[in-house]
């Protein structure tokens, strides 16, 4: 059907709109979309979203998927109807149920502002709410409000809400890909989302926050992709993955204020959690557990009641090219058999314990990272059988050490450059703890540069060691026979 000619204009400002906007909101592509009634308005539209996809170097994916999904009506289908729910009565319909088993594969629904009772999404559609984030509403009290269970669909700029039961979440996805956009998400029973059975949900520019459990929780086989949201207040995690099938990508979000960690990676899960802001949560910024691998980078993770990412009952992981500060335990915790970590190229900094710590029998390569002004050593490796390498890290203003060996552990600690510490550069304290500690430059701090005591040995070789306060050396009675020392610059 053509448009009246106030329609036509209508449509040409929301497009001029577009053009002059480098990043167009999806809630100004959502309008357009629903307002295209010809095919030469769909293919000049498409034109539009190829035109904003070369403008960037790093297109958005919003663009990207509507330029997959629009490219067939613009080489001569027809676009699909937009049916109206309005709570007023001024619509085709007046609840969403109705509308949804009336709707055909690929239709979209517009929600006029209004709210409306749960629903079940079982075929494949487009469910869009109309005016501004807040004005349409999707409820329920002892149901999950929006279950999805079809091969794809869509749902944007609608507040869904959980608002009590047992184990319920506000949006529940069972079957096929849900893209999630622009929504307001809460949950007083459970998880905000859910995304289980190997279903696919992407979540972008979201509010998800004051669930009862998680935010996000993606488990048995499912994946998700989840991106620019802002996940805070949540009872447990932010975002929660577990099972060994399961995968995830946590990108760009802010994860914050909750009151377990920011994101959560468990039993075996694989997860890229990369370009977030996670902070102020109670629990770990990253917990990873159980044989879960999660590569973490480029994230900012800071101002945590504990510590910035922990790696613990045999969790593993790479950690890598992050800023990790002012948390309030260590910066990198890797504790217990099993665990293990690469620590790598990251800025860990300004914390109110260890930068990182390997303990309980634990292992990790810490390598390539800027540990400074914390407020317990910048690397802390103890208890028996825990061992790592440190290499080329630099490693100072500490308000204690740099380095800490003790109660048996091991390691190999070299080509670092350990300056400006107030305690020792290397300490070694402890029977059974041996590291090897060579071609480090360990100068300016404010004591020795390394301290073995306590009956401590290891092997000490090709170091730079000095310029330091009290000298190179402070060497226990009881520990000079069992140290090798060569060729260290005193």
């Amino acid at each position: 059907m053509a448009h009246t000619p106030g329609q036509q204009r209508y449509l040409d400002v929301l497009m001029k709109r577009i053009r002059e906007d480098r990043y167009p909101s999806h809630h100004l592509l959502d309008r357009i979309e629903a307002s295209l009634a010809t095919n030469k308005q769909t293919v000049d539209y498409v034109d539009l979203l190829v035109d904003k996809m070369h403008e960037t170097r790093y297109p958005s994916s919003d663009i990207m998927d509507r330029l997959q999904r629009l490219a067939p009506h613009a080489q001569g289908a027809a676009p699909k109807p937009t049916r109206v729910v309005d709570a007023m009565g001024r619509g085709e319909f007046t609840a969403l149920a109705d509308a949804i088993a009336a709707a055909d594969a690929g239709d979209r629904i517009l929600l006029r502002p209004g709210t409306y009772r749960q629903a079940a999404i079982d075929k494949p559609l487009e469910i869009v709410g109309d005016g501004q984030l807040g004005d349409v509403v999707i409820e329920a009290r002892d149901a999950t409000a929006l279950r999805f269970q079809a091969s794809s669909g869509r749902v944007a700029n609608v507040a869904v809400r959980q608002l009590g039961g047992e184990k319920l979440f506000a949006i529940e996805i069972t079957r096929g890909r849900l893209d999630i956009e622009g929504c307001d998400i809460r949950s007083h029973s459970s998880a905000c989302v859910a995304v289980r059975d190997g279903a696919d949900g992407r979540l972008r520019g979201n509010r998800i926050h004051d669930g009862q459990a998680s935010g996000i929780y993606v488990y048995d086989g499912a994946r998700a992709t989840i991106e620019d949201n802002d996940i805070y207040a949540n009872t447990l995690a932010g975002v929660e993955i577990s099972g060994r099938r399961a995968e995830l990508i946590v990108r760009s979000n802010r994860i914050h204020d909750g009151q377990q960690s920011g994101v959560f990676v468990d039993d075996g899960a694989r997860a890229t959690i990369e370009d977030n802001d996670i902070y102020a949560n109670q629990s770990p910024g990253v917990a990873i557990r159980k044989g879960a691998e999660p590569i973490v980078r480029r994230n900012k993770i800071h101002d945590g009641r504990q510590r910035g990412v922990s790696v613990y009952d045999a969790g593993r992981g790479t950690i890598e090219d992050n800023d990790i500060y002012a948390n309030g335990y260590s910066a990198i915790a890797i504790v217990g058999k099993g665990s293990a970590a690469i620590v790598r190229s990251n800025r860990i900094h300004d914390g109110h314990n260890a930068g990182v710590y390997v303990g309980d029998g634990a292992g990790g390569t810490i390598e390539d990272n800027d540990i400074h002004a914390n407020q317990a050593p910048g690397v802390d490796i103890g208890g028996k059988d825990s061992q790592a390498i440190v290499r080329r890290n630099r490693i100072h203003d500490g308000h204690t050490g740099g380095i800490f060996v003790h109660d048996g552990a091991g390691g190999t600690i070299e080509d670092n450059d350990i300056y400006a510490n107030q305690y020792p550069g290397v300490g070694v304290s402890g029977k059974g703890t041996e590291p090897a500690v060579r071609r480090n430059r360990i100068n300016r701090n404010a004591q020795e540069a390394i301290s073995v005591f306590d009956g401590a040995g290891g092997t000490f070789e090709n170091n730079d060691l000095r310029d330091n306060a009290r000298g190179a050396w402070n060497i226990a009675s009881g520990s000079k026979s069992l140290m090798t020392t060569a060729d260290n610059v005193e």
